[in-house]
């Protein structure tokens, strides 16, 4: 019986310390945290996501400064740029084209073709008319468009005159050098273009009327040459080139 009673006592104590045991393992357990818990708790970022990296925490301000620092850095560099490269101004003169010789048989009649208005600037002088080209075939018969542009002449030459001066004809942004004459002739300007008329201005007597613009203020046409244009056969006038419009052109296309 006393053996029962110690073996009844043994197996109490065994599991008496068996429930110790377990007790102080299941507190260890309670008690320890797992690691990513601990960082978790520590670092409260870290629980938005995955690893924080403390190198990339750049706040709005930061980030906005930078960008006006880069952006300065960029306007610096362009205006740097600009004032190494200033942009050259094209002065007027050297838009001009330059000033062509043609021949009045090969190209210059048809491109100062009849019905063709034209701006003139005088060479000596620089100041400028406009002109239309209504007759001709030696060379080219031409009538001022106005009665303006009539004034201007006049003042040029000094009242109607066979003077011959060099001239630049500019058609359609071509420069032509080109000689003329300010003495209407051949018309009136009173009577029908083309109706034969008495009293033609210049001498001229009766014949058709050469005046196709109407108040102007010249009565007929006057003579505009051009490289190896010749004159009108007029009487005993032959039809060959004048020698003083030849010179005046090589003046003109000297001009520039």
């Amino acid at each position: 019986m006393k053996k029962n009673v110690l073996c009844v006592l043994l197996a109490t104590a065994l599991s008496i310390g068996v429930m110790v045991m377990a007790g102080e393992k299941t507190s260890e357990s309670k008690e320890v945290k797992p690691v990513a818990q601990v960082e978790a708790t520590q670092n409260p970022r870290a629980s938005r996501g995955g690893a924080f990296d403390d190198s990339l925490n750049v706040s709005a301000e930061e980030d906005g400064e930078a960008e006006k620092a880069s952006q300065g850095h960029i306007d610096s560099e362009v205006a740097k740029e600009n004032q190494e490269s200033p942009v050259k101004e094209v002065s007027k003169e050297q838009e001009k084209p330059k000033i062509e010789t043609l021949d009045w048989w090969e190209e210059a009649q048809y491109i100062f073709e009849r019905g063709t208005v034209a701006e003139v600037e005088d060479v000596y002088t620089g100041r400028r008319f406009n002109i239309k080209r209504t007759f001709g075939t030696n060379h080219a018969d031409c009538e001022a468009l106005t009665s303006e542009d009539t004034e201007i002449i006049k003042e040029i030459w000094g009242g109607f005159s066979w003077e011959r001066r060099p001239i630049i004809v500019n058609i359609e942004g071509r420069r032509l050098a080109a000689s003329m004459a300010a003495m209407p002739h051949a018309g009136k300007d009173s009577a029908p273009a083309l109706a034969v008329a008495t009293n033609l201005s210049a001498g001229y007597g009766t014949g058709q009327n050469l005046d196709l613009v109407k108040d102007n203020g010249m009565d007929g046409v006057f003579d505009v040459h051009f490289l190896g244009s010749k004159r009108h056969k007029d009487g005993n006038v032959q039809a060959v080139v004048d020698p003083q419009h030849q010179e005046a052109i090589e003046i003109a296309a000297a001009a520039n």
